[in-house]
């Protein structure tokens, strides 16, 4: 008889993913999504580059001693590869991100493969390595990849480990808090510049037995962000408050302490359906590595290893994005930045006044990009770049310099 039959056993109900671009990973109920960028470019740089540098940084514009004297041509190239798991659960949606980077611009295979993010995200709560909190989300102008890592605009990135929280308070607005990991932010000596300039100069002194550090890691940077995002556009405006450590050597006893904090923000505005203006500030004093120019943070006696004096930064700019046409588009903006210490520096002996060890940058840049078909990116970027810059102790004294640099890009997105 047919009701004697044996019956085949239950299906298990088939989890079906619902978020465009991605797909069922077979027998769980996880969606994945696999993507990653190819990124070629070639770059001309008028008298600024030491070795083969992979940005427009002003870092590498400076006195003779340690830059080259010539134009200089750099190829290079970027491949990019991310995991997006995603599952819906009664807390909201459990998300975990992996995007690694392999780089190189010789022939051979020893470029470096690094971990660019890695976070898990659960609920309100987003925990790993990622954009840090206080970078102003929507204020960046179309950029290359070049671009991206050396602008004063762009360059206020990282991606520290951190743990933050975000919570909604409604109609567009949002509030994060986050502690981060202090060791991304540290930075050993007034500039890489700096170092190089004054080793020649007087080796093992700057600033007269006064050296710029941030060493050792007891508690982590605190920050918070308050933003808005709506039609007409979003700003945000945030603060961050860090712990500067010194010890004279390592298994010594802790010779001082001083807390560095910075502020910034950032707006942009949709003037029309094609053009994007923004405008983005920061003031910080001894928390200055995530700044365009992170010269330091605080300066040290290295007799003593008394904390003398804080390095206080500032940077403004305003940039644009144009939609020229559906395939054609470009990027702009002018900033300007400074640093200097907050207080006269030095040993008895040698002295220097703020304005002796100060260094201002000015930076423009513009772009055009053409997107034949989707996914796949050919740009063109210009950039110039005036450091001014006081050192006294140097033989001789660089005061400033300038240059131009051009950057040919392919990027294929997927």
């Amino acid at each position: 008889q047919a009701a004697d039959m044996p019956k085949a056993p239950a299906r298990e109900p088939v989890y079906r993913c619902d978020i465009t671009g991605f797909i069922e990973l077979p027998g769980t109920d996880i969606c994945f999504k696999v993507g990653g960028q190819v990124i070629a470019y070639a770059v001309l740089a008028q008298d600024n580059v030491v070795g083969g540098s992979i940005f427009h940084s002003w870092k590498n514009v400076g006195g003779s001693s340690v830059h080259t004297t010539d134009d200089t041509l750099v190829m290079h190239v970027h491949g990019r590869l991310n995991f997006d798991a995603r599952t819906s659960t009664e807390y909201g949606t459990l998300r975990a991100f992996i995007e690694m980077q392999a780089h190189d611009n010789n022939a051979s295979t020893g470029g470096s493969f690094d971990l660019r993010h890695a976070f898990i995200q659960f609920g309100n709560w987003t925990i790993g390595k990622t954009t840090r909190t206080l970078n102003p989300a929507g204020v960046t102008p179309y950029l290359t990849d070049y671009g991206v890592n050396g602008t004063l605009f762009a360059g206020q990135g990282g991606r520290p480990v951190q743990v933050r929280y975000t919570m909604p308070l409604g109609n567009g607005l949002s509030l994060a808090v986050a502690i981060e990991d202090p060791a991304f932010y540290n930075d050993g000596d007034y500039g890489l510049q700096f170092r190089n300039q004054v080793n020649v100069a007087r080796p093992g002194t700057l600033f007269g037995g006064v050296t710029s550090t941030q060493e050792r890691n007891e508690v982590p940077d605190l920050v918070a962000q308050l933003s808005w995002a709506g039609s007409w556009g979003g700003f945000s405006i945030g603060a961050g408050v860090r712990q500067n450590v010194y010890a004279l050597a390592l298994g010594t006893t802790i010779a001082d302490r001083d807390i560095g904090w910075r502020v910034e923000g950032g707006v942009y505005v949709k003037a029309t359906s094609n053009v994007t203006l923004m405008a983005r500030g920061s003031y910080s004093d001894a928390y200055n590595q995530p700044s365009g120019i992170s010269l330091g943070d605080v300066l040290v006696n290295t007799a003593t290893g008394a904390i003398g004096a804080s390095i206080e930064e500032w940077m403004v700019a305003v940039g644009a994005n144009i939609q020229w046409a559906p395939a054609w588009k470009s990027g702009m903006f002018v900033a300007y930045a400074t640093a200097e210490p907050s207080t006269t520096v030095g040993t008895t002996a040698v002295l220097f006044t703020p304005a002796q060890v100060s260094i201002d940058v000015f930076q423009v840049m513009a772009n055009v990009f053409w997107t034949p078909v989707k996914g796949l990116d050919f740009g063109v970027e210009v950039a110039y770049v005036d450091v001014n810059y006081n050192l006294p102790i140097l033989t001789p004294n660089p005061t400033g310099t300038d240059a131009f640099s051009i950057v040919f890009e392919a990027k294929r997105v997927f």
